[in-house]
């Protein structure tokens, strides 16, 4: 167990073109952390229990796509934490080597009684929606503003301990998953201050007996369903795009009303991945061909670091120049401008596209969002994600295998530097910042169509900025 484990702090400093930039410019430190995971080693008796471990590994490299490699359909098996690890048969044999696979169910997913409707907001963690506890109603915007007596960040802080954080630009402070903390207690002190209020209220709730309000937890995460829609009188085309998957889908529903577009014109198209957290970057390149009357064009500048040892296969690259980037060295192995042609039957459509988003887009929705930086025509409205990793063409991950258990782990190996690597992080932005407001996150999570037409245009402070945007007067 050991020395699979020792090998994945090898490949994660091998590859991970974050570790120092999140050690130096967010003072994480991957290694540290690694290194108390490894303490609990000798602690794992069964193959269960290790996999509880390598997982813990993989969350305090704060890099989603740092994980088990998977598929669906495994069998499963529970550990003493009440996770659930699915795990296959053998794959394939390969010179003997037996390829194994494991995907973990969070204890959350396993059990949803913890339903306190809470969002990060400037700096606070609000209620979003009236909680209510027993025979007692606590209003939206209330802030918890402690977690049994401790300040909420810092007794967040203080269990998020193997599991992701998130960054408030804003503010420049790491805020937790609220819902992923306490799903781990069966009891716990909120302190809340109403919003016509400044005194301080103590909710004590004891999950096993008391009755919570359930409310869902979708963080902003809108709609549910995928959508295409024209608004006749407004020509604007909406999409609602919740994953990158489906393209055919966003097609086939763009040619029904292809012609009524034709008819009666076009434009706005209004792109919405709010709550996207990623997929395959063709059905966004797909959708952008079908849409767009240009190509579509994509500048690849990939880097890695030099000490990767997949470089030597490439003698190529062996006297390209190098680059620092957070005190290690990169060489670029990959500068490829790639044109994706506008489909012959396609919109033809040549104004601007806005991309509604937020804090909770991931991997290709961040991909697709980051194309913005070298086309003008393509305007971001929302919220940066709160992931510090991940955004950038180029971040697909790479798959390993531990040495002695078997199972494959992923990891994204390669940097986008299509911007240059002093604005690398200008990939993970907006070109108009619109928040969210309380009462938007209320409705979201009522059972509310914020599809409609009304709540669009009259109550989605997002999407109305791009309707009511001019060229050259914003």
């Amino acid at each position: 167990m050991y020395e699979d484990f020792d090998y994945f702090v090898e490949i994660e400093n091998s590859f991970d073109p974050e570790i120092n930039r999140l050690k130096d410019k967010f003072n994480y430190d991957i290694n540290s952390n690694l290194q108390i995971v490894r303490k609990q080693i000798d602690t794992a008796k069964t193959i269960n229990s290790f996999l509880t471990i390598m997982n813990t590994a993989f969350k305090v490299c704060n890099n989603p796509h740092t994980s088990y490699f998977s598929q669906n359909g495994f069998k499963y098996i529970r550990n003493n934490d009440d996770e659930l690890f699915y795990l296959s048969d053998t794959i394939f044999d390969n010179k003997n080597d037996s390829i194994r696979i494991a995907w973990r169910m969070s204890q959350y997913s396993l059990n949803k009684k913890h339903n306190i409707p809470v969002t990060y907001k400037q700096g606070n963690y609000i209620l979003y929606y009236d909680l209510k506890v027993g025979n007692k109603r606590y209003p939206a915007g209330s802030k918890i503003i402690k977690l049994n007596n401790i300040a909420t960040n810092q007794f967040l802080k203080n269990h998020s301990f193997g599991k992701n954080r998130y960054w408030d630009n804003k503010n420049k402070t790491f805020y937790y998953s609220f819902k992923t903390i306490i799903s781990e207690f069966d009891k716990i002190t909120l302190t809340i201050i109403r919003p016509d209020s400044k005194e301080e209220e103590n909710i004590e709730i004891d999950f096993k007996t008391t009755k919570v309000k359930k409310r869902g937890f979708k963080l902003i995460s809108k709609y549910d369903h995928k959508q295409v829609h024209y608004y006749k009188e407004s020509k604007v085309l909406f999409i609602n795009l919740p994953s990158m998957s489906n393209l055919d889908f966003y097609i086939n529903e763009i040619k029904e009303i292809q012609a009524e577009i034709s008819e009666n014109g076009l434009e706005k198209v209004i792109i919405d991945i709010r709550g996207n957290g990623g997929g395959n970057d063709y059905v966004w390149i797909g959708l952008m061909q079908y849409i767009n009357k240009e190509d579509l064009i994509i500048h690849d500048n990939i880097a890695m670091k030099k000490n990767d040892f997949r470089l030597k296969a490439k003698p190529e690259l062996k006297n390209k120049p190098t680059f620092e980037y957070y005190n290690e060295k990169y060489i670029c192995t990959k500068d490829t401008v790639y044109t994706f042609k506008s489909s012959d039957d396609g919109l033809k459509y040549d104004k601007n596209i806005f991309i509604l988003q937020n804090r909770a887009i991931f991997s290709s929705s961040l991909s697709f969002s980051s194309i913005a930086i070298n086309n003008k025509k393509i305007i971001r409205i929302g919220e940066p994600s709160s992931y510090l990793v991940g955004y950038g063409v180029g971040s697909t991950p790479s798959i390993f295998m531990l040495p002695n258990s078997k199972f494959l782990f992923r990891m994204a190996t390669s940097l986008d530097i299509s911007k240059g690597i002093e604005n690398h992080e200008e990939l993970n932005s907006v070109d108009i910042e619109v928040p969210y407001t309380i009462e938007q996150l209320r409705r979201r999570n009522q059972e509310y169509n914020t599809n409609s037409e009304d709540f669009l245009f009259n109550k989605d402070d997002a999407f109305m900025k791009a309707v009511s945007y001019k060229v050259g007067l914003n």
